[in-house]
C-alpha cells in the first residue's frame, strides 16, 4: 500500500496544504495531479525544506465509521464532518443531535436559576445531578458505539475509550460557553492518552 504525507506551507497569507503518494518505485508525486512534479522520495524533504510533513494514518477517501473527520489538520477545521451516508450513519447523527440539544436545553434551564459564576459552582440540586448523569452516559454510550464500529470490544471504562484519543484527537477539543464570556474555557478530554486511566467518570464533563 502507497504510503502519504501531508505537506503543510504558507505562502505569505494562508496555510496551504497537499498531500503527497510514495508509490512503490521509490517516487513522490502529488496526490490527485495527473501531471506533475515527481521526486525521489527521499528527496521530497530537503527539496521542501520550508514546508512541514505529516504522514497519514489513512490513504485519501478513507475514514473511520462513526468519527467526524476535519477537512485539515488546522485546529479550526475541526470537527469536520462524516462522508458515511448510509441510512444507519445519518439516523446516528440525527439521534445524537437530537440528545445534544436536548442536553443544552436543559443546562440553559438550570442557568436561569443558578447563575454560572465562581461563587455558584458549589451549588447542587437534582436537576443539575441529573444533567451531569445524562452526560457522562451519553459520552459512555457515544465512545461503546465508535468502538464497536472500528472493530474493537465493547469494554467498560474508561480505560478503554482513552483508545480513541489519538484518531479523535480529543485532547485538542475545548467548548466555549459564548454567551458566559466570564468562564473559562473547558477541556473535558484533556489528558486521555491510551493506556491511562481516568480517575473518575466525573471528570468526563465539567462540574456545574
Amino acid at each position: 500500500m502507497p504510503e502519504y504525507r501531508l505537506r503543510t506551507y504558507s505562502n505569505g497569507f494562508e496555510q496551504i496544504e497537499e498531500v503527497w503518494e510514495f508509490t512503490e518505485d521509490g517516487q513522490a508525486r502529488k496526490f490527485g495531479v495527473t501531471s506533475g512534479l515527481t521526486l525521489p522520495a527521499a528527496r521530497l524533504e530537503t527539496a521542501f525544506s520550508a514546508s512541514s510533513f505529516h504522514t497519514l494514518t489513512l490513504a485519501p477517501g478513507q475514514y473511520y465509521p462513526r468519527m467526524a473527520r476535519p477537512y485539515s489538520i488546522r485546529a479550526e477545521a475541526s470537527p469536520g464532518s462524516n462522508p458515511d451516508t448510509a441510512p444507519e450513519s445519518r439516523n446516528a447523527r440525527g439521534i445524537s443531535s437530537g440528545h445534544l440539544h436536548a442536553m443544552i436545553e436543559r443546562l440553559e434551564h438550570i442557568f436561569r436559576v443558578v447563575h454560572p459564576c465562581d461563587r455558584n459552582f458549589s451549588a447542587y440540586g437534582h436537576e443539575i445531578e441529573n444533567l451531569l448523569i445524562l452526560a457522562c452516559t451519553e459520552v459512555e454510550a457515544q465512545c461503546k458505539n465508535i468502538m464497536a464500529a472500528n472493530g474493537r470490544p465493547r469494554t467498560w471504562g474508561t480505560k478503554s475509550y482513552a483508545q480513541l484519543a489519538p484518531a479523535m484527537r480529543l485532547g485538542e477539543y475545548h467548548v466555549s460557553l459564548n454567551w458566559y464570556p466570564w468562564l473559562d474555557r473547558i477541556v473535558p478530554f484533556q489528558g486521555w492518552e491510551p493506556g491511562k486511566k481516568i480517575n473518575s467518570v466525573a471528570a468526563m464533563v465539567p462540574s456545574l
